[in-house]
């Protein structure tokens, strides 16, 4: 993307990345799209590198960042992966799974509480960054919230790990069922307010209770 085709920045409450902070700043090295390396500037102004952050796979080149305020640490998305690293070592302080496409970019609330990751698999993940104080032993997390939003900006579906969800009344119709079918067959998709053919039996029901399965996808069970 050329910096022409850049939209203007919108207007109204919104964060950027931070892409400097406390006197750091990174850029992805000219030679190794994978590496990320950190600075941080001297008395004398002249920054000096700190940390070199890389992937293991060559092709995972780096794509966006965002530094913590008042945390020496940075948010690092690439290709196939979202991680937190300590900016004067570059040790990776905990992994963010759940996106399954391009990392194309992040932002960091201003209270350094959650963070805002954006991917090419059409989605927007909040995560808990509050965490990574708390509990520095856990190196991986799930997202707190997952977003979608339709092209026109008309509809949206938000939903967490657990199941439960809410959408704008178009949203609704992007809910349902994804039934396989076999390698032979397109997979089914019954909307969210019917029941697919392999969930009525009072054994599958009684077994989501017990795995408190039914949210609001599946609130009501079904006649059988």
């Amino acid at each position: 993307m050329e910096p022409g085709d850049l939209e203007s920045a919108p207007t109204g409450d919104w964060q950027r990345g931070r892409l400097t902070s406390d006197g750091y700043s990174a850029a992805v090295d000219p030679q190794h799209i994978n590496t990320l390396i950190i600075r941080r500037a001297t008395n004398g102004g002249t920054p000096v590198e700190t940390a070199r952050i890389a992937r293991h796979n060559s092709y995972d080149g780096i794509s966006c960042y965002a530094f913590l305020p008042g945390r020496r640490q940075v948010v690092v998305g690439s290709n196939y992966g979202l991680t937190l690293h300590d900016a004067d070592s570059g040790t990776t302080l905990r992994e963010f799974v759940g996106h399954t496409g391009i990392i194309w970019a992040v932002a960091v609330s201003p209270d350094g509480r959650t963070l805002l990751s954006a991917s090419g698999d059409q989605t927007l993940k909040l995560w808990d960054l509050e965490s990574v104080v708390s509990d520095p032993q856990l190196k991986t997390v799930a997202p707190l919230l997952n977003f979608f939003f339709t092209k026109d900006q008309q509809d949206f579906v938000a939903w967490t790990e657990e199941g439960y969800y809410s959408a704008s009344p178009g949203g609704e119709d992007l809910i349902g069922w994804h039934t396989n079918r076999g390698i032979d067959k397109a997979a089914s998709f019954p909307p969210r307010g019917s029941t697919p053919k392999c969930c009525t039996s009072r054994k599958w029901w009684n077994w989501c209770r017990q795995l408190a399965a039914p949210k609001k996808l599946c609130s009501r069970p079904p006649k059988f």
